[in-house]
């Protein structure tokens, strides 16, 4: 009876602590004012026969508007592989028929399956509605409800050495798919740009500047230790060099700003979109473009400085490929030719480094 208790007050503190690092963590989805727009989203919906799409991952998009799809049979594999995984799905059907069997629920496992039942909502069954909350986010905290009930229940069933082999396989893939979408992901540093990033701390001047892709903000500046120029699109597209020391670092990170507002009040959808999303696009844009005038550097202050060009393929594949934004903050088109001219300082692995002055 005392084991019993003392169960049940660590999971309702693990629960405590659970919903208290989703307030914290996403206390811009969990806000009243957004809480009110999405049921008014849902009322809506109801109303307007539901909006009811069963296949939302092609064509997804963040509360921002931005497209966070996940296009192709590979990329719908790999996210129900590592969102849902195949060992919860294993400890899901072992509950089914847990609870199937005893028909009988104890308080602590209604209050589970109710917040189970919420986080899957959140996961499964909104975004099907249009209502765009990064479902993805919400699958993590779906499977630790789950890992709660199987915590529950696990002393109370007998589990047979075929089902706990094929558990032990499901563990294993699980984590093998978990490590494929870290690498497919394709969003940190690799190995090869590691190499780049102690080449340019060992090779430039501390003062040097380099013009690059978004993503590899981490490999210049953390690991690379130099000062990085976001360039507009031109710089990269364009079929003919773009002399970056003449153009105002001010106005190409303000063009910057304003061409992301520009795509993400496009990409904003008016029929059916939440207000409170075109809201804090809105909001968003004006506060990048008010620190971009902080921190701009003109052209005075670069007119004597180093400044390099760094492009990596590295950043050209893996699951973020088929997402716009990605492939647009990384310049997927790039017409590297017209860099032919210039110095070639740096060429291994996919990480290309030349000197613009």
């Amino acid at each position: 009876m005392y084991g019993d208790k003392k169960d049940k007050t660590i999971i309702s503190l693990v629960l405590l602590v659970s919903i208290l690092l989703i307030f914290l963590g996403y206390d811009h989805v969990f806000t009243i004012k957004y809480a009110l727009g999405l049921i008014s989203d849902i009322v809506n919906n109801f109303l307007q026969k539901f909006n009811w799409r069963w296949w939302f991952l092609n064509d997804d998009l963040s509360v921002d508007g931005v497209s966070v799809a996940w296009i192709g049979f590979k990329s719908t594999l790999m996210y129900y592989g590592y969102y849902l995984s195949p060992i919860i799905f294993g400890w899901f059907v072992i509950l089914a028929s847990y609870f199937y069997k005893i028909r009988k629920l104890e308080k602590i496992h209604l209050s589970l399956i109710v917040i189970w039942g919420l986080f899957f909502s959140f996961a499964e069954i909104l975004p099907r509605m249009g209502i765009g909350i990064l479902p993805e986010r919400f699958w993590i905290f779906t499977d630790i409800a789950t890992l709660l009930l199987v915590a529950c229940i696990v002393k109370n069933i007998k589990i047979s050495i075929p089902i706990k082999i094929v558990l032990l396989i499901f563990t294993f893939i699980s984590l093998s798919g978990s490590f494929a979408v870290v690498i497919g992901k394709k969003s940190l540093t690799s190995a090869n740009e590691m190499k780049a990033a102690i080449w340019i701390k060992q090779n430039t001047p501390k003062e040097a500047r380099f013009v690059s892709q978004e993503a590899n903000n981490k490999l210049i500046v953390f690991f690379g230790e130099r000062k990085m120029i976001f360039p507009n699109s031109d710089f990269f597209l364009s079929d003919k060099l773009i002399d970056q020391n003449r153009t105002d670092t001010c106005t190409v990170q303000n063009t910057v700003a304003i061409t992301s507002a520009k795509n993400k009040l496009l990409g904003f959808d008016i029929q059916y979109g939440n207000i409170n999303n075109l809201y804090s696009i809105v909001n968003d844009a004006r506060t990048k473009i008010t620190n971009t005038n902080k921190t701009c550097m003109p052209d005075e202050m670069i007119a004597n400085t180093p400044i390099y060009v760094l492009f990596s393929d590295e950043k050209l594949d893996g699951l973020y490929s088929t997402r716009k934004w990605w492939r647009d903050v990384n310049f997927y088109d790039a017409n590297l030719d017209k860099f032919d001219t210039l110095p070639l300082v740096y060429d291994y692995d996919g990480v290309r480094i030349w000197k613009l002055k």
